[in-house]
């Protein structure tokens, strides 16, 4: 439901990629259907991907741009939207995860935590109406770990739909309107 922040736990290989992978359309299903909003995925896959936006587990394989700022815009750019728009879209993004003093930085000098708000960047300024996350913590040091998880409650704050899948549950757990269990692939 809108607003909502859900936590998808289970154990290694029970399904949780894969399923945040389905939402996204980066998978498709073999058979069945798979309904955002109402619309079937496969029919509707960049509508799908425009209401769903993934950060993925390695902030790095998502990273592709020689700046932040850069790296933020590149989605914005794919879709052309004209440069001041740009400009603005990213500007406020930046500031709003507290990376905007890092713009002409070159995203490997940057921390694990660091990555990962870039990571968050770069889907938030697509605007999305729900935004998945697998492994947020994955690899991030205490301090890392703080920055992302104040991120994550913020965004969830200002009402985005949050979807995490976790194996450090206690970290979200109190922030949490769902907790979702997966095992070989279902909901239980």
């Amino acid at each position: 439901y809108k607003g909502e922040f859900i936590i998808l736990a289970g154990k290694n290989g029970s399904g949780k990629t894969t399923f945040l992978k389905h939402l996204n359309g980066l998978l498709l299903p073999d058979s069945g259907h798979l309904l955002v909003n109402g619309r079937d995925v496969k029919k509707h896959l960049t509508q799908t991907r425009q209401t769903i936006g993934m950060v993925f587990q390695d902030a790095d394989t998502q990273i592709i741009g020689d700046t932040v700022f850069d790296e933020v815009a590149f989605g914005l750019e794919n879709l052309k939207f004209n440069r001041n728009s740009i400009n603005d879209k990213v500007t406020e993004t930046l500031k709003d995860l507290s990376l905007f003093h890092l713009k002409n930085r070159a995203p490997s000098t940057l921390s694990g935590g660091e990555k990962k708000r870039l990571a968050i960047a770069g889907v938030l300024v697509m605007d999305p109406q729900v935004i998945v996350f697998d492994e947020p913590f994955s690899n991030l040091d205490y301090p890392g770990t703080i920055q992302v998880l104040k991120t994550i409650i913020e965004l969830n704050r200002s009402g985005h739909t949050l979807i995490i899948a976790t194996h450090d549950v206690e970290t979200v757990i109190y922030d949490a309107t769902r907790i979702i269990f997966m095992l070989e692939g279902l909901i239980k």
